[in-house]
């Protein structure tokens, strides 16, 4: 297992509607198992599939308190569609893009910090037909992690499921609004750290669902006139 040094910054990543509350000295997550967590991830591990690494790393930030992305992936050669190289980063990695006005002289957006240069990640590697194995795996962060009981609200951390989804489309086509939907599934679900996912995600869900409609229906109508 590799670790870089990095400085400490006082900041957090804030993903959602609400700003997440850094976590205090004392973590309540058990150390136990983050610990465990990081033996499944260490150096020369065996992985299943991309899939299975992306959710490990995924669970294994929820629990530590940082969020994930997709990052670089390198393929066997040109025209292939087969990689031998994946990795998934901390969401703090890399340096805010600044953008200036056209005076050249003041930001044209004021947006919360959200990136410090974290290099903790994890990559997988592969040789030709033969298994993925973890090859690098920082476990150091340059930032505060999330508090546990805010945990649910990373990015990394929600998804709408198909039953789920079905479920929320359900209650809106049967005259729900979106806000009263969600609150119904968090009250089915017993607090809304229980839902996995947040009335933002909600709100995205449908509105593309509504838009791939669309997108059928103009499709249809022009086969039709053709």
């Amino acid at each position: 297992m590799e670790a870089d040094p990095l400085p400490s910054a006082n900041n957090t990543n804030c993903e959602s509607e609400e700003c997440i509350s850094v976590q205090s000295l004392e973590s309540e997550v058990p150390k136990s198992l983050v610990e465990e967590f990081e033996q499944k991830l260490q150096v020369g591990q065996k992985i299943t599939s991309l899939e299975d690494a992306y959710l490990l790393y995924c669970e294994y930030g929820r629990i530590k308190g940082f969020s994930v992305r997709k990052g670089k992936q390198s393929y066997f050669h040109d025209n292939s569609n087969e990689l031998y190289m994946k990795e998934f980063e901390c969401s703090c990695k890399g340096t805010k893009d600044e953008k200036c006005s056209s005076n050249g002289k003041q930001s044209a957006y004021l947006k919360m910090e959200t990136r410090f240069g974290c290099a903790a990640r994890l990559r997988i590697g592969r040789k030709k037909n033969e298994e993925w194995k973890v090859t690098i795996f920082y476990i150091d962060h340059n930032h505060d992690m999330v508090a546990p009981d805010q945990s649910y609200m990373l990015r990394s951390a929600r998804s709408i499921s198909y039953a789920k989804g079905n479920t929320l489309k359900a209650l809106v086509d049967a005259g729900f609004s979106i806000a009263n939907a969600y609150s119904y599934m968090q009250i089915e679900s017993h607090g809304r750290e229980n839902v996995g996912f947040l009335k933002k995600d909600a709100y995205d869900y449908l509105n593309r669902l509504a838009k791939d409609h669309r997108h059928v229906e103009d499709g249809d109508a022009a086969e039709l006139i053709r």
